[in-house]
Formats: structure tokens, C-alpha cells, sequence
């Protein structure tokens, strides 16, 4: 799926970068993520996927 056409359908969402990037699949667990992954930072009671931002992008992550 192109990140511009997920952009689209998710409320608040914010694209910086290139619009016509393709994610491969969708994860959440930076552990998880796999060149042309698409990483989402979420935050629950006990870790903010925010602070693993870095580690999905040396992984191969396309976007966050």
C-alpha cells in the first residue's frame, strides 16, 4: 500500500517525506520490523514505541 493512500484514510495523521513509499507490511514491535516495514510508535501502560523509533529505521523501516 502506498503511505500517501494510508495517509489518507487515518484521521491526524502526519506524512513527511516521500508520498509514494511502499510498506511492505505494518508493525508495531521494532523487533518485528523488516526492510520496507512500516513501524507505528504506539504508547501503552508500559513502553512508548516512540523510543524505538530509531532501532525501526536502522532495520529497514520505510516510515513511522
Amino acid at each position: 500500500m502506498k503511505l500517501r493512500d494510508l495517509a489518507l484514510r487515518l484521521p491526524g495523521s502526519n506524512l513527511a517525506g516521500p508520498d509514494v513509499a511502499v510498506a511492505a507490511s505494518v508493525q508495531y514491535d521494532h523487533r518485528r520490523v523488516i526492510p520496507g516495514s512500516l513501524f507505528v510508535a504506539v504508547r501503552d501502560l508500559w513502553e512508548d514505541g516512540h523510543a524505538f523509533v530509531q532501532e525501526a529505521m536502522d532495520r529497514g523501516a520505510v516510515a513511522v
